[in-house]
């Protein structure tokens, strides 16, 4: 008999491969009584959803838009949901109230996004300190903006990011290392210079959707051949098509790229820890090999 509930919520919701991640974890720390699914809910439901819970359930994860959608109904478990405005993982205390609401559970949120991203760094690429590398940030959403925080977490003093809309881009940006006693130099250029920015960079982030920066690699694959990318470290977020082109391109000059499904991966642990009152580290030595399993078994 199942008593403990989790689930994935978002809109569309179809494609996660969170319960995959989840359950393999439950059997993996021997959690017989444990279930996580996905559940199709929208920004304007999710205040009806929180409400209708009974104490079986122990968290949530939460895709955009309810990461900032659910800062309404919690409170912060940790600095980079302060520092990003935006949270993908709630977690219920059913032995506490809802200072808010009356009729929920006590919510905590944390972001896992930034330690998915720094994690993907250490395991995949060697790479903890980016103090003396040129980073490269794709994007200006929620994720682009977790692997700022990542990159300034992991030391890095010149990052560049391109986006569509500068402005805009610029006011996360500040409102992020405005945050951090160092200082940051964070450059801001056009989303039409991006493909040359890649070329100056050693480490890049891509963060935008899927075919987002299939145009990058058009252009990319044009330049006149020689070992451009051979000192290059791409992660790219998108797991679906896996690879995207711009993975192509570089890892075919010798580029180190790792896919949107290892982020994936290590974000999952820290929510398992977290929902399941179990360790990160516990959670690491006894459930990722069989999390990182079942994952890539299902790709």
């Amino acid at each position: 008999m199942t008593n403990h509930h989790a689930a994935v919520l978002g809109y569309p919701i179809g494609h996660s491969l969170s319960p995959v991640l989840h359950n393999a974890a439950y059997e993996a720390l021997g959690l017989r009584n444990w279930s996580y699914d996905k559940i199709s809910v929208t920004e304007n439901e999710l205040h009806g959803f929180f409400e209708s819970l009974d104490n079986s359930w122990a968290g949530v994860s939460m895709t955009m838009p309810l990461k900032q959608e659910a800062l309404s109904f919690g409170d912060m478990g940790d600095l980079h949901v302060q520092h990003l405005g935006v949270a993908n993982t709630a977690v219920f205390d059913w032995n506490m109230k809802n200072g808010s609401h009356k009729n929920m559970p006590h919510i905590t949120l944390y972001n896992t996004d930034v330690d998915g991203i720094s994690m993907t760094f250490a395991d995949e690429f060697r790479l903890v300190d980016l103090t003396h590398k040129r980073v490269l940030i794709l994007g200006s959403g929620s994720t682009a903006m977790s692997a700022l925080e990542a990159c300034i977490e992991m030391n890095a003093t010149h990052i560049t990011l391109c986006a569509r809309d500068i402005n805009r881009a610029q006011e996360k940006v500040n409102t992020i290392i405005s945050m951090y006693p160092q200082e940051i130099s964070v450059s801001i250029r056009p989303w039409e210079y991006a493909s040359q920015e890649c070329v100056a960079a050693n480490v890049i982030i891509s963060a935008v959707t899927a075919h987002a920066t299939d145009d990058i690699a058009k252009e990319l694959i044009w330049l006149p051949y020689r070992r451009i990318f051979n000192k290059t470290y791409l992660l790219d977020v998108i797991y679906d098509p896996r690879p995207t082109a711009l993975m192509t391109v570089i890892s075919a000059d010798g580029g180190h790229v790792r896919g949107g499904e290892h982020m994936l991966l290590r974000q999952a642990v820290a929510q398992v820890a977290y929902m399941t009152h179990t360790t990160v580290q516990d959670v690491m030595n006894i459930a990722f090999t069989a999390m990182k399993k079942a994952l890539f078994e299902k790709l």
